[in-house]
């Protein structure tokens, strides 16, 4: 599970995507509840409506992920490639004392 990171603005998007899903929930929970009204029993109509609304909840989920996973993708790189100068600097700095003794 990702825990929010209030430090990072990608977390809002995190919680903004629940929202998101959170309507989609509730929307399907309301044509449930059109199907079991006498008016809709015997209609096919709202299945194939929340088929749509389950579509249009995975696309639109997929796309959202999309865009996180290239942001996360080149923090990763970005937060990598830091780490690695670090420790290049860090062994550098161990080098030298050692030299000095």
């Amino acid at each position: 599970m990702l825990v929010p990171d209030n430090t990072n603005p990608s977390s809002s998007i995190y919680e903004l995507l629940s929202d998101v899903n959170r309507s989609f929930d509730e929307i399907l929970v309301g044509l449930e509840r059109i199907q079991k009204s006498s008016w809709f029993r015997e209609r096919q109509l709202i299945q194939t409506v929340e088929l749509a609304v389950r579509e249009t909840q995975a696309w639109t989920t997929f796309e959202i992920l999309e865009v996180l996973h290239e942001r996360v993708e080149r923090d990763w790189t970005r937060l990598g490639q830091l780490r690695n100068r670090r420790e290049k600097q860090q062994a550098t700095k161990r080098s030298e004392k050692r030299t000095l003794k």
